[in-house]
């Protein structure tokens, strides 16, 4: 029983907390700007709110001729994110993305703006014969969706904290069931979507251009319906693969390649399968487990080595395995005979398996067998004494528990964020451990060990634009980005579906 149970769990003031709960929602778009016209216009610019995603601001106009055109906006006076501030007003203002758009109806979205604000907008157009504003207005979005638990930051420390991005995707469970959310530095909900009913999602993650959100559709009434799904932060599906018995670990290559861990259940427990699924529809077995007893719960694919790390958290084991092969390279825990320096090191129901740029192995691990607290540690890899040598540990002697999931992730800059899965919260460390950000959700379960709470993977975002389809994004950015790896098709190994099927 317990096997069966485990296998579906798998800018703020220094001196105080600030908690955003969650208001009833809007009636809709409010724009308060001087109106002539009987409509919700300023001039020709007018503002709504997007239909599925409150959170959302779409302005619209019709261009008579084509020009470099962008919208500047900003929430919540003095608590906005750019940290520009050239208005005199008090408001720190930020920008749309620069596009170069023919003339016609166009149409910018205000991204990153939490529910329940108040947002000034005014839009620009550079004709080649200088900026000029053609429409300002202030439009107030939807409420906070009430079925989301309560989200408090109790620490913050901006002038240490990860400097790129402002923002993090991650899952949670809420009152009607799962959903995908994004947050921003003040734990302000920014963006949001349910999954379908008796639906989970584990593990969302970018994709590796880093164009589109993934995420996987857990199924536990209907194995065969798994799925990974490819979407844009418009609420738009590029596509959806069928990834049938997917347990949630998943990962994607350059080549837009999905692999995944297909369980099975049989008499004598839990097995496992490493499948692969590529554009064309081709899928192949990469790996399958020796017996039973083996259901993971991370997968991570290793540019550098191009292999995979593979975490299982029912025999405590992580493998490395050759990706082209097959071939297991190393066998690390419970089914392996590496020592671990030192051995009060060893990891125990280990999640979030990953690799360093420097190569190091990463992970959030239980301090003990004996102890549900959630710890990060760093191991150096030492082949020839065949060891996980520690070489840096967060967390040890806190208390902060994580009974099941969680993960430990590298930022850019050298933190450390780590993750506490069925414990609803999320701290960032420095190299040094001192904690420059703590962010928790308000949970009804007093012990921490009921798995019907948790928050799944959680992910970095740099930049929320890259995530808008070019359509939605006028015509094309004034300036390309430079190109990124994959090219972008049309479709999957299965047409474009709503998730919400």
């Amino acid at each position: 029983m317990f096997v069966a149970l485990c296998f579906w769990m798998g800018c703020v003031p220094p001196d105080g907390a600030v908690t955003h709960s969650a208001p009833s929602t809007s009636d809709g778009p409010q724009v308060t700007a001087p109106d002539d016209t009987g409509s919700s216009t300023t001039g020709a610019v007018s503002a709504r709110l997007h239909d599925d995603i409150g959170s959302i601001v779409v302005v619209s106009w019709e261009q008579e001729t084509a020009a470099t055109i962008w919208a500047e906006y900003a929430h919540d006076p003095g608590d906005g994110d750019s940290g520009d501030d050239d208005s005199g007003d008090g408001a720190d203002w930020q920008a749309t993305p620069r596009y170069s758009a023919r003339a016609g109806p166009q149409e910018l979205l205000l991204l990153g703006v939490p529910y329940g604000a108040s947002v000034d907008w005014r839009v620009q157009v550079d004709d080649g014969r200088g900026a000029r504003e053609i429409g300002a207005g202030t439009t107030t979005t939807q409420g906070v969706p009430s079925a989301l638990p309560d989200v408090t930051v109790t620490s913050a420390d901006a002038e240490r904290w990860e400097p790129t991005g402002r923002h993090l995707a991650l899952s949670i469970t809420g009152a009607s069931g799962m959903w995908r959310i994004i947050i921003d530095r003040q734990g302000r909900v920014v963006w949001a979507q349910e999954n379908p009913t008796d639906v989970s999602t584990y593990y969302t993650r970018l994709s590796a251009d880093g164009d589109d959100l993934l995420w996987d559709q857990t199924n536990r009434f209907d194995a065969q319906s798994g799925a990974v799904v490819r979407g844009k932060i418009d609420g738009s599906v590029v596509s959806t693969t069928s990834t049938p018995n997917i347990h949630h670990a998943f990962t994607e290559l350059p080549d837009e390649t999905i692999l995944w861990g297909a369980y099975s259940v049989g008499d004598g427990g839990l097995a496992e399968t490493l499948e692969s699924v590529g554009t064309d529809g081709a899928r192949a077995t990469l790996w399958s487990s020796p017996g039973t007893g083996w259901s993971s719960n991370a997968l991570f694919w290793s540019e550098s080595n191009d292999t995979l790390l593979y975490s299982f958290y029912t025999n405590m084991t992580v493998l490395e395995i050759e990706r082209e092969t097959g071939a297991v390279l190393h066998t690390w825990g419970q089914e392996g005979d590496w020592a671990f320096v030192p051995e009060s090191s060893r990891f125990d129901w280990q999640h979030g398996v990953t690799l360093t740029e420097s190569g190091t192995l990463l992970l959030s691990t239980h301090a003990s067998a004996d102890s549900n607290e959630g710890v990060s540690r760093e191991y150096e890899i030492d082949a020839e004494t065949q060891a996980l040598v520690e070489v840096w540990s967060f967390g040890v002697g806190d208390g902060v528990g994580a009974p099941y999931y969680g993960e430990a992730h590298r930022l850019p800059g050298g933190n450390t964020m780590q993750n506490y899965g069925t414990n609803l919260r999320i701290r960032e460390t420095t190299p040094e451990g001192e904690v420059v950000w703590d962010v928790e959700w308000e949970s009804s379960v007093l012990t921490g060990w009921d798995i019907t709470e948790l928050i799944g993977r959680s992910i970095w975002l740099p930049n929320l634009y890259d995530l808008l389809p070019v359509t939605r994004a006028a015509t094309a950015p004034a300036t390309p980005p430079a190109e990124r790896p994959g090219a972008r098709r049309p479709s999957r190994t299965e047409a474009a579906a709503d998730p919400e099927r």
